[in-house]
């Protein structure tokens, strides 16, 4: 990690030294912390098998990368992990009897419905067939709108927009957030409204107490600009490449999130910097980790 000195306005620190955040790390005290409190409950519980089960629809790379990583996560924790592969032509109506099926059995603790589905498919009807109680991607209708009331564990959080309340905590004082003003870029159901909703809750529910402006890929360069020139933090996950590079921004004192899921990685950096241009090269050199699953969105939904 770089030396960092930090400054104060109004309660929020800033660093002024550019700092790496050590992501792998976090995934991997997130996976022994997770893999801990199974085997405490086994001895309490000798017959506790927790079971996770995923769907992918048609041969998508990166959800099969995404997917294996899932297993892999799993399999270290002691969850047991199955994959159920359909093919791209199968009917949406199968998809979702499959889905009662697994709703219905009892050896079962969650599903994943692996994202992008075929265009043949909607979405939003195969996402809400998930019973809720199941539903660890946070996707349905129920799970969403319990965020809405609070974003802390009382509900099934999207994985993404959890992943950025996890790295933003975890750096403590160093980035308190109390009062701070924060950018989202991007809009979609599943990741940038609900980063907004947990950045901008009060804390007692959950968020971060910070004053949160929404922007997406038709907000005009100028004023996404003028936007990030004055915020405390930013976090982007648009789906289009290069958005703030088109800004033409300066940055001030800023903690910066950004989401860039790509064929292979889903990649969650996260630094601090002072007033320079923002380059591509600078994020090719921070680190890739991947927290709790991850997809590739569509720009129509940002």
């Amino acid at each position: 990690m770089l030396r960092q000195s930090l400054i104060n306005k109004g309660g929020f620190n800033r660093r002024t030294i550019c700092t790496i955040f050590n992501g792998s790390q976090l995934a991997q005290d997130i996976n022994v912390k997770v893999k801990s409190e199974i085997n405490k409950i086994k001895i309490i519980e000798t017959n506790f098998k927790p079971k996770l089960v995923a769907i992918a629809v048609g041969s998508n790379p990166a959800s099969q990368i995404y997917l294996a990583r899932k297993q892999e996560a799993a399999e270290f924790c002691g969850i047991s992990f199955d994959k159920i592969n359909l093919d791209y032509e199968s009917k949406e109506s199968d998809l979702i009897d499959l889905i009662s099926d697994i709703n219905s059995d009892d050896t079962i603790d969650g599903l994943i419905v692996q994202l992008p589905l075929p265009d043949h498919m909607r979405e939003v009807v195969v996402c809400n067939s998930v019973l809720p109680s199941k539903d660890v991607d946070g996707f349905t209708q129920t799970n969403l709108g319990k965020l809405m009331q609070r974003t802390d564990a009382a509900s099934l959080v999207p994985c993404t927009a959890l992943a950025v309340k996890k790295i933003i905590s975890s750096l403590g004082s160093s980035c308190t957030t109390f009062g701070g003003s924060a950018v989202v870029i991007g809009r979609s159901h599943n990741v940038g409204l609900p980063i907004q909703v947990i950045l901008g809750a009060d804390s007692s529910k959950g968020g971060l107490d910070m004053t949160t402006t929404l922007c997406h890929r038709h907000t005009p360069p100028h004023e996404l600009a003028r936007l990030l020139r004055s915020a405390d933090m930013i976090v982007t996950a648009a789906g289009v490449p290069g958005i703030i590079h088109k800004a033409g921004s300066f940055f001030r004192h800023t903690s910066y999130v950004k989401i860039c899921q790509t064929l292979f990685y889903t990649l969650v950096i996260l630094f601090h910097f002072t007033k320079f241009p923002f380059s591509k090269k600078l994020l090719s050199e921070f680190i890739e980790t991947w927290l709790c699953g991850g997809r590739c969105w569509s720009k129509q939904n940002n």
